[in-house]
């Protein structure tokens, strides 16, 4: 099942039709109106393609960078560095506090422990493009 945020509904979606092998069309009925959504994620094997293609670097350089790229970002995040990218946004490490939890399933309570996690927020400029304003 999947959530409308627009409606507040639970849905049930179903396939309709794939214009792009990655591309997934889902048709939602929500109070007798018929929406489609596109659901589209972009993969490292993409961007290698992209980078092909608008950079004219050859497919293995393009691999190559694109690995080292990410190597960089996850190296960096593992030292709990902060990473920012100008005009994209800004990978923040923070520490969760231990807390109780639950398991769902036997209504148990646990513990979790302190963990650490990645948080990404937008820069402006990138949000402003996200919604239409520039």
């Amino acid at each position: 099942m999947k959530r409308n945020a627009a409606v507040g509904l639970f849905t049930k979606p179903s396939i309709i039709k794939n214009p792009h092998p990655e591309d997934v069309v889902l048709q939602i009925n929500t109070n007798q109106k018929i929406k489609e959504e596109y659901c589209m994620t972009l993969t490292k094997d993409k961007i290698i393609d992209n980078i092909y293609n608008q950079v004219g670097l050859s497919k293995n350089q393009s691999r190559r960078v694109v690995g080292s790229l990410l190597e960089i970002i996850k190296q960096t995040l593992a030292k709990e560095e902060n990473l920012l990218i100008s005009g994209f946004g800004k990978f923040i490490v923070k520490d969760k506090a231990a807390r109780k939890g639950r398991n769902p399933q036997t209504k148990e309570d646990l513990k979790l422990r302190a963990r650490k996690v990645v948080v990404f927020r937008t820069s402006g400029v990138l949000r402003k493009k996200i919604n239409h304003k520039g």
